[in-house]
């Protein structure tokens, strides 16, 4: 061990007053207020080290100087960094307690380095320090943080971890050191840094545990939202299916009524015929308009796949079918002149032969008189009396794809086939 030398003037005047000072702000700092006298002691054992460090190399006085002001006047941010590297020694230190087997061979491995790259005298030193502050709370916590500051982490925590030297000492490599290191370990338990940091992690702890739990609660109502919501989704396909079925029956219902109400008529359309001598034209075939087809538009499409559409058969669309007599538009089976609502409305297919009826959305569009075939003009027509006044494109099903012209090739054919359609106003789609 290196011999004591006499203190100089400015180690006398200066250095111990200084330190006495620091001993009576500990002493003023609340024995209960045992985060604070930690912080202090951090705080002067870094002091301590900047100023050993500068005092030793004799350079970087001036830099040295404003790291220890800014600790003396509690700067936030030095402090800090000051903090971070004792918790590394305190890391050290809670490794060679509580450590993996690993984590202690890997530490005792650097400790040993440094010990023998550092040699005996250094050590001894140290060591001295180490059971000099023994004497004084809080002495041992600065002189970690005095090491921290001068650079010397790796032997501080070989010191820190000496209990764990055997390994090395086995090996014959630091067997000397093994008996005086050795005595450091009983004060382990009487780090003031160590337990901190136990307190942290142990708090760290618990609020992992907290966190985990509620997400754990998260995600378990996340499971519960989904499946309540699947069963939502569940009742209202089911109630949308129950409302398509209800629809498609009523349409069914509707359809049958009116089959009735056509067999029922039929004696009095026949007798009507036979008494006005009226005998219904043939239908006229040839596809002349073939080229002008028009496809169904999407909208149409939708409608008539969401929707119980009728789609009406040869014999329905006979009965709707209208034609030329004297001059008027009337119904091809009756011979009836037409006069129609605002709901009216036609198909001429590709063959010129024109079909009309009244428009119930859901049940009866331009599809319905389309047959299921692909018309040349669609939309509404107005008349009165046989007199036709009115003919358009206003079709969702097929407005968008007719031809140009098309309600104006409708209007012409109809004057082909013998109706008047001087006062017929034709317009295209809207």
């Amino acid at each position: 061990m290196a011999e004591k030398t006499e203190k100089s003037w400015w180690e006398r005047n200066v250095e111990d007053n200084v330190a006495a000072d620091y001993d009576r702000q500990r002493a003023q700092i609340s024995e209960y207020d045992t985060l604070g006298r930690l912080e202090h002691d951090i705080k002067v054992g870094a002091l301590k080290g900047a100023y050993g460090f500068g005092k030793g190399l004799l350079v970087g006085i001036v830099d040295i100087a404003k790291v220890g002001y800014k600790l003396y006047t509690n700067d936030p941010e030095t402090a800090e960094k000051t903090w971070q590297l004792t918790k590394k020694v305190a890391k050290e230190s809670w490794i060679a307690v509580g450590g993996t087997p690993e984590q202690k061979a890997d530490q005792n491995k650097r400790c040993t380095e440094a010990l023998l790259t550092i040699g005996k005298a250094v050590y001894h030193g140290m060591k001295a320090d180490w059971e000099a502050a023994s004497g004084t709370e809080g002495k041992r916590t600065e002189l970690i943080s005095k090491w921290a500051a001068r650079g010397v982490l790796e032997v501080a925590a070989l010191f820190i971890g000496a209990g764990e030297i055997q390994e090395a000492a086995n090996a014959a490599k630091a067997a000397k050191l093994l008996e005086e290191g050795a005595v450091l370990e009983k004060y382990l338990a009487e780090c003031e840094a160590v337990r901190a940091l136990e307190e942290m992690q142990a708090l760290e702890a618990v609020r992992a545990a907290e966190a985990a739990r509620a997400a754990k609660a998260a995600e378990e109502a996340a499971a519960l939202a989904k499946a309540k919501a699947a069963e939502e989704a569940a009742a209202a396909a089911k109630a949308k299916q129950a409302a398509k079925e209800a629809e498609a029956a009523r349409a069914e219902a509707v359809t049958k009524k009116i089959k009735v109400a056509e067999t029922d008529a039929a004696p009095s359309k026949a007798a009507a015929r036979s008494a006005s001598g009226w005998k219904p034209p043939e239908k006229l075939s040839g596809g002349k308009y073939a080229d002008k087809q028009a496809e169904m538009t999407g909208l149409g499409k939708d409608v008539d796949e969401r929707y119980p559409v009728k789609i009406f058969t040869e014999s329905e669309l006979e009965s709707r079918r209208v034609v030329a007599r004297d001059g008027k538009l009337v119904f091809a089976e009756t011979g009836e002149p037409v006069t129609t609502t605002k709901d009216t409305i036609y198909v001429m297919d590709r063959h010129g032969n024109m079909f009309i009826d009244e428009s119930e959305f859901g049940s009866v569009h331009h599809s319905s008189l389309a047959g299921g075939e692909e018309p040349v003009a669609a939309g509404h027509i107005g008349a009165k009396d046989g007199r036709v006044t009115m003919l358009n494109e206003s079709s969702g099903h097929y407005g968008e794809n007719l031809k140009d012209g098309a309600s104006g090739l409708a209007k012409d054919e109809l004057a082909r086939q013998g109706v008047d359609t001087s006062a017929t106003v034709a317009s295209g789609y809207k």
